[in-house]
């Protein structure tokens, strides 16, 4: 039977070739709208976050956790701490980097030098995770890894700022008044360099260094097994984590689980009292009326070629039944059953309809690559590539 199919079909083998044709482009054409649908939904996605940089200078996906722990009895920080460990899990995000920040109220600071040329001071010594990797030095030097100089003073960084507005001298050392260590020792500090923000583009920095005129930057570590943990019961602290999600990896199917999720964290968790609604919610929803607007273009170009192309189909396929009805009476009188014929009919069928598929897949993908890569009508871009698959 497959000789005489492929006989049959080499007879008439340009109406054949029609209907393959049409077949590779109806397939090409079913597969490359979900695809290109896909990623022009995390491309609209990704649009979203990047005009929300570009109009807002603030990165667009951040979970952010403020506190503010007088005496932290109940380990506040320590929870805040392992609860920002596992919030990328609960989303379902991927971590771009998570900052900690932790600052001890303002205390009043005497100099170890006698000066007459500014009143009585008062600072807050504080910490960020990750500061001197995005920080700019503009004189000095960094702390060191230990945080500590030779005669025990903790080693501070001022923004520029601090050092303009408050009158600080580099290498300078002072006296915490009221501030004491766990043991009840003075608290010295040793101001070896003066920063500022390392670029517009780093959004690592969620306050502008030089609009906190108060502050002074030791090393995260130190401060932590000095200041918190057990030793957090002895001091009030400000506390704000900044949970940066990789917004490049989210894609528009997360968009759902980020919002149920993101719902409970804020209105209904644990942590709900020192979490703040996150700005990506807003991008959020921009997103999702965009999306039914896109949703509903994308359907109406597609079901009108895909009618076309089954029109087509089915002319060519009338046109060769109509051809062919005098051999299936001769097929017939030569003794060949109904169901053999239809069988004969079927693998045919088949047949074209798998080279069909064979072709058709690669070619729809092609096409969605070539859609999505228009800038304006008749010009692409092809480096600007995006996410065509079928794992999603």
């Amino acid at each position: 039977m497959l000789g005489i199919m492929l006989q049959k079909m080499w007879q008439k083998k340009w109406m054949n070739l029609s209907i393959l044709l049409g077949c590779i482009l109806f397939v090409a054409t079913a597969v490359s709208f979900p695809l290109y649908q896909k990623a022009s939904y995390d491309r609209m996605l990704q649009d979203e976050f990047d005009n929300y940089i570009l109009t807002k200078g603030n990165y667009p996906m951040i979970v952010k956790m403020f506190a503010t722990c007088q005496k932290d009895k109940k380990n506040t920080i320590g929870k805040m701490d392992d609860f920002t460990s596992e919030i990328y899990k609960e989303l379902g995000v991927k971590e771009n980097m998570t900052v900690r920040s932790y600052s001890i109220l303002k205390s009043p600071v005497s100099s170890d030098i006698k000066r007459d040329d500014v009143d009585q001071l008062t600072l807050s010594l504080g910490a960020m995770s990750g500061l001197e990797e995005h920080a700019k030095l503009i004189n000095g030097r960094f702390y060191s890894e230990s945080g500590t100089d030779e005669n025990g003073a903790i080693e501070v960084i001022v923004s520029q700022a601090t050092m303009v507005e408050r009158g600080l001298l580099l290498d300078e050392t002072l006296t915490f008044d009221k501030l004491k260590t766990a043991d009840g020792g003075p608290i010295r500090i040793h101001v070896v360099g003066v920063y500022t923000g390392s670029s517009v583009e780093d959004l690592y920095f969620q306050e502008d260094p030089e609009k906190k005129f108060d502050s002074v930057m030791m090393n995260s570590d130190l401060f932590q097994s000095m200041f918190t943990g057990g030793n957090a019961s002895k001091y009030t602290i400000a506390v704000a984590f900044y949970d940066f999600i990789d917004y490049e990896s989210v894609t528009a199917d997360m968009i759902e689980r980020i919002n149920e999720r993101t719902d409970y964290l804020v209105k209904q968790s644990a942590y709900k009292s020192v979490l703040r609604e996150p700005a990506y919610k807003s991008i959020l929803e921009e997103y999702a009326l965009k999306k039914i607007r896109i949703t509903a273009t994308l359907t109406i170009l597609q079901v009108p070629v895909l009618i076309l192309l089954a029109a087509f189909l089915l002319m060519i396929s009338g046109q060769m039944y109509e051809m062919e009805r005098n051999e299936i009476s001769v097929i017939k009188s030569r003794g060949s059953s109904r169901a053999q014929i239809l069988r004969l009919y079927l693998y045919q069928g088949l047949t074209l309809v798998f080279f069909g598929a064979l072709f058709g897949i690669p070619l729809g993908t092609f096409f969605a690559r070539l859609l999505s890569s228009t800038r304006n009508f008749l010009e692409f871009d092809m480096k600007r590539p995006v996410d065509i698959s079928f794992d999603r």
